[in-house]
């Protein structure tokens, strides 16, 4: 409740002056009259401080409502960041942890056969190499995540053999795949087809896309990877004749933390096929997959050819 200024009852006062000069007919009239005045001019004055006290009182009221909307708005800035970052820390770990998994799973392999000392020299040798050829492949993955801090970096184009590769790809999880009774062929229409694409997110391509097969697999079988020529694209086909996923879920494999009916308790994160898609997409493709229960699955993409493949 705002108080009354006691200047506002100058006015008053100076009425009652005047009565008073009038009914005793004061021969000091006229200076009541100029005290009556003076008191309303006081009182002129006291309005004008008290207008400008109640524009005061406003401005700071809405200066405070302005102040405490900034606080909100920060708090709520802050909130988001943290969960940006939070959600930007779970992507990059798992996408290192889908990263490592191939090479480090078959630097371990070929060690524990270079150990048990029953190797001829040159198959020795060859294994040391892969072995090599997996610290390498370590070794970027660390530098395109870590040196970047980004999960997504823009894609580093260049020619790559696109038959060698996906033989070399392979050959990486061939061993994984053998202990689970699946075996793995690379077929294709052309003696060599050259893509313009990062070498190394193809590589992760390839790893994701091996992973998601074996892992759902449940079954003895065979991943054939099929690479094609189609128009100034290639075209390369994942396909594992496991026991697939149901034809009303395909269309959402691609969707973050996505997870069929298919996943094993404790398996799989739902992250792989949303990155291929991205990583994909990034080269300048496209990803599509098919799928039934009991007909297994197919991955699909495709890649533009480098300029010397492109008709």
């Amino acid at each position: 409740m705002k108080k009354i200024d006691p200047c506002i009852l100058l006015p008053i006062l100076g009425g009652a002056f005047l009565l008073l000069g009038a009914a005793f007919n004061w021969a000091a009239r006229w200076l009541i009259l100029l005290l009556a005045l003076l008191l309303f001019a006081l009182f002129l004055a006291a309005l004008l401080r008290f207008s400008r006290i109640n524009a005061l009182t406003e401005e700071k009221e809405r200066l405070r409502a302005l102040l405490n909307e900034a606080n909100t708005q920060q708090k709520r800035a802050l909130s988001e960041t943290e969960d940006a970052h939070a959600k930007h820390t779970a992507n990059l770990l798992t996408d290192l942890s889908h990263s490592l998994r191939v090479p480090l799973s078959a630097i371990q392999g070929y060690a524990d056969l270079i150990l048990l000392g029953t190797l001829d020299p040159v198959t020795e040798s060859d294994y040391l190499e892969k072995i090599v050829a997996g610290t390498v492949e370590i070794e970027n993955v660390l530098a395109a995540h870590l040196g970047s801090a980004q999960v997504d970096h823009p894609p580093l184009h260049k020619s790559v053999e696109l038959v060698s590769f996906a033989k070399k790809q392979s050959d990486n999880i061939r061993r994984d795949a053998a202990r689970c009774g699946v075996s793995v062929q690379v077929l294709s229409s052309e003696e060599a087809l050259t893509a313009a694409v990062d070498a190394h997110q193809l590589s992760r391509i390839f790893a994701h896309l091996f992973e998601n097969a074996l892992r759902y697999m449940r079954r003895e079988g065979m991943i054939t990877v099929r690479v094609a020529r189609e128009g100034d694209f290639a075209r390369i086909c994942v396909r594992d004749d496991g026991l697939g996923l149901a034809e009303e879920e395909v269309a959402n494999v691609f969707d973050s933390r996505f997870q069929g009916s298919n996943r094993m308790e404790g398996k799989g994160s739902g992250y792989g096929l949303f990155w291929v898609k991205k990583a994909v997409e990034a080269n300048g493709g496209s990803v599509s997959a098919e799928s039934g229960t009991g007909r297994g699955m197919s991955v699909t993409f495709t890649l533009p050819l480098a300029k010397e493949d492109a008709k």
